[in-house]
């Protein structure tokens, strides 16, 4: 297909439209808020996310606030994302965790892109950089704090940089809550996954990455099944709770995650 019958097909606008727009972007940015307090069931989150749009995660809105519920319960100190795309979970973090941001992009278009979009967002750092090399330089207490939460999403290309971003994190963060996009859910296969050859992002390859380091670690993923939230994508995560403990039991919306057996 040429450049110009791509632009001119409505789908190319429509892509434009939307994740490279500045103005549309600080739309949906400045309408993003904190989840009520009144959500106590799948059922309540469900309904929110039919009426609310999630700028960031991937747009789900289940996902999004366990991944906030983990970050106030366990106090984290920072966000640190692998794959800024065009910044939408970056700024979707910064207006409701109220926490210091830092984010890295390896592709020098997104990278411009991303930091247009942010370009009035305070507090969120913003580095062009392969993934393993940002955060060997970004995760030390004085930069990210003794608590910082990651959110990995920056395996894309032919290279799996989660074997060495598990390396780094596992070796200079005492402490640590861990989200890594496109995970394989054994109980709900119908999460969308990655794989890499004969390599699936699971919690075998969680195991025996961060495994090779420290043991104090506990992997989950979603309990629910993906078609229950609202925005239809279904999109695995995992989570690994490093040098926490456990989740607390019986809890909403903890209960909606399960632990990985191996």
């Amino acid at each position: 297909m040429t450049s110009l019958a791509r632009i001119l097909k409505p789908s190319w606008w429509a892509y434009h439209w939307q994740y490279r727009n500045p103005l549309h972007f600080w739309w949906q940015y400045l309408n993003t808020r904190r989840f009520p307090d009144d959500i106590n069931s799948i059922d309540d989150l469900v309904a929110y996310g039919k009426q609310h749009n999630i700028l960031g995660f991937n747009r789900e809105c289940i996902r999004a606030y366990i991944i906030w519920k983990l970050h106030q319960h366990f106090g984290c100190s920072a966000f640190v994302e692998t794959g800024t795309l065009y910044g939408s979970t970056a700024a979707y973090v910064q207006r409701v965790f109220k926490t210091p941001v830092f984010t890295s992009e390896i592709n020098p278009t997104y990278s411009l892109v991303s930091k247009i979009n942010l370009l009035w967002a305070s507090g969120i750092r913003k580095f062009l950089s392969n993934s393993p090399d940002f955060l060997r330089r970004v995760c030390e207490p004085s930069a990210i704090g003794d608590r910082p939460m990651f959110y990995l999403d920056a395996h894309w290309y032919d290279y799996l940089p989660l074997t060495d971003e598990l390396d780094t994190i596992g070796k200079q963060c005492p402490k640590g809550i861990i989200v890594i996009d496109d995970f394989f859910n054994p109980r709900h296969p119908g999460f969308q996954y990655d794989t890499y050859g004969d390599i699936r992002i699971d919690s075998d390859f969680v195991n025996n990455n961060l495994g090779t380091s420290r043991d104090d670690f506990f992997v989950y993923y979603p309990s629910y099944s993906p078609d229950q939230d609202p925005t239809g994508k279904g999109i695995g995560f995992g989570v690994v709770l490093m040098g926490l403990g456990d989740l607390p039991p019986k809890t909403f919306p903890f209960e909606l995650l399960m632990k990985a057996q191996w």
